[in-house]
């Protein structure tokens, strides 16, 4: 992502809200071939980052992706 883009997803409204990671916030999704979310992380501490996962599913269709080593499920985070 260029700095342009990651500054337009951090003015733009949430979608969604996770409590891990001292507030994740779920700001878009792109869907193709493969699907991807596009989150703040740290979102409310001084320095909240930008990033683009892929998402993954279970056995049983529950979506998450991986941030950092950390599972995140979107069944955890809550529709704002």
């Amino acid at each position: 992502m260029k700095k342009t883009e990651k500054t337009e997803f951090l003015s733009r409204k949430s979608i969604g809200y996770i409590s891990a990671l001292s507030g994740c916030e779920i700001k878009d999704f792109e869907y193709w071939i493969n699907d991807y979310i596009i989150f703040v992380a740290w979102a409310w501490t001084w320095k909240p980052t930008v990033h683009k996962a892929k998402i993954r599913y279970t056995r049983a269709w529950d979506p998450y992706f991986l941030y950092n080593g950390y599972t995140l499920k979107l069944s955890d985070s809550i529709r704002m």
